[in-house]
């Protein structure tokens, strides 16, 4: 008797080929749906992904890695990314060219607006690298995204955008690099005399109390801090000290309150003789109102303890 599974002529019958490999467990991987190649479009898009995640770092807004593209485009960011630092100063060098030649891409005050916003922020993560060509390039595109911006942007703008950057620019005066201070001096110098910025807006960072607890407990006791601000304050009020300059902008009672405090509580005498060149100054500049301002504070320096602050008022009383 023959199998039941064999055909006449001993050949076996297409349904009895295939039962074999579907009882193996075998499937046949010419009959699955295989995958498509990627269009070119979506490998476009796959490269536009990858590259915004790899330049998401130098936005901190929302939507501000558009205008960052727009105003400079993909590549020349990617470059300021690159890990050679050549690479990145050569990048803000090119920054630079391409704010001036787009500058006023900045048609509407919103696009001039998110255009600060972005290139502030980039400028931020230039003064935190660690080579000192790198952060020399970002104050000096600091200045230019400033220069091409001051017509579009009021000053409620400028100072939002700048506050953490002063900030940031006055800490490099004291504890940068030896080529990097005298940049960011400049820089500082530079903010002071804008229109919509003025020593008023630097003040509040230049002026912070002097002795405050931050300062003192650094192993120079704040020394190498207090000194860099008197010395921007030398700087800044020897322009104003000759007669007829206008002085109304000074803070003079919160520069004669700074001095007070390095001279009562620094025990360098270097920071002492620059606080004592500053508050000459302050008589100078405000007269009479200069003087008694000094001598009082220096008879009752201020100070951040609170315990202090409260025996003062008892001896006062």
């Amino acid at each position: 008797f023959r199998s039941s599974g064999a055909s006449s002529g001993g050949q076996v019958s297409p349904d009895e080929e295939e039962a074999p490999a579907a009882q193996s467990g075998e499937l046949d991987v010419s009959k699955m749906p295989q995958a498509q190649p990627q269009t070119e479009r979506e490998k476009a898009l796959a490269l536009e992904r990858a590259t915004d995640a790899e330049l998401n770092e130098l936005t901190g807004l929302s939507g501000s890695l558009e205008v960052l593209k727009r105003v400079f485009g993909a590549d020349l960011l990617l470059q300021f990314r690159d890990k050679d630092s050549s690479e990145r100063e050569e990048a803000l060098e090119s920054m630079q060219e391409a704010i001036w030649s787009n500058g006023p891409l900045l048609g509407s005050e919103a696009d001039a607006n998110a255009s600060f916003e972005a290139c502030c922020h980039l400028a931020k993560h230039a003064l935190s690298d660690k080579s000192i060509g790198v952060i020399c390039g970002g104050l000096e595109l600091l200045k230019t995204v400033i220069v091409t911006h001051s017509r579009k942007l009021g000053a409620f703008e400028f100072r939002l955008a700048l506050g953490s950057l002063a900030t940031t620019i006055l800490g490099l005066s004291a504890d940068g690099p030896i080529r990097v201070r005298g940049k960011s001096d400049e820089m500082a110098v530079f903010l002071a005399h804008q229109p919509k910025l003025g020593i008023t807006f630097l003040s509040r960072y230049l002026l912070e109390n002097a002795a405050a607890p931050s300062l003192m407990s650094r192993k120079d006791s704040g020394r190498a801090v207090v000194l860099a601000r008197l010395k921007l304050l030398c700087e800044l009020l020897g322009e104003v000290a000759a007669p007829g300059t206008d002085k109304s902008q000074w803070p003079m009672e919160s520069v004669a309150t700074f001095c007070a405090a390095c001279i009562a509580v620094h025990t360098s005498v270097a920071v002492k003789n620059k606080a004592k060149l500053v508050a000459g100054l302050v008589c100078s500049c405000a007269g009479e109102e200069g003087v008694g301002a000094v001598r009082r504070l220096i008879n009752q320096p201020p100070t951040s303890d609170p315990d202090q602050r409260k025996r003062d008022r008892k001896s006062v009383v």
